[in-house]
């Protein structure tokens, strides 16, 4: 799928849910989509960024669009929250705040901060084989000589 397929369905979903955010105002969805194109193409964002903010900001539209909040902050907060309760991981968590961060800061420009941590990523272990495992594995495997 490309880009201009994620960004018209984008337009489509904003153009007929009207998308109330913190204070309930309403945005003007026509531009808004400009904007946000605008913003990537000054960025040079990849298109897999392009993609992955798009679904995100859609999603982050349509939880705000469900539960009206008050204060965009709160509304942030819930979201991220949700995203825990999903079991997601906390790169993907900080991809859709990254995203959310993007639409305000960037596209809205609000100039309002975002007080929101990002998630600690999970520290792990490289899995290294120890000697033993290694002369074990080279010993099973028969390599045979080009000749």
């Amino acid at each position: 799928m490309s880009y201009n397929y994620f960004l018209s369905k984008l337009y489509t979903y904003m153009i007929t849910n009207y998308v109330y955010y913190g204070n309930i105002s309403k945005i003007n969805m026509d531009n808004l989509l400009d904007k946000i194109d605008k913003e990537f193409q000054l960025g040079a964002y990849s298109t897999k960024t392009r993609k992955a903010y798009l679904l995100y900001i859609k999603e982050y539209i349509s939880f705000c669009k469900k539960f009206r909040f008050k204060d965009k902050q709160t509304a942030v907060e819930q979201y991220v929250l949700s995203k825990h309760e999903e079991g997601l991981a906390p790169q993907t968590i900080n991809l859709g705040l990254y995203a959310v961060k993007f639409l305000y800061l960037r596209v809205l420009k609000d100039k309002e901060r975002i007080n929101i941590k990002y998630v600690k990523k999970n520290k792990k272990l490289p899995v290294v084989l120890s000697r033993k495992e290694i002369e074990k594995i080279i010993s099973v495997t028969k390599i045979k000589s080009i000749d």
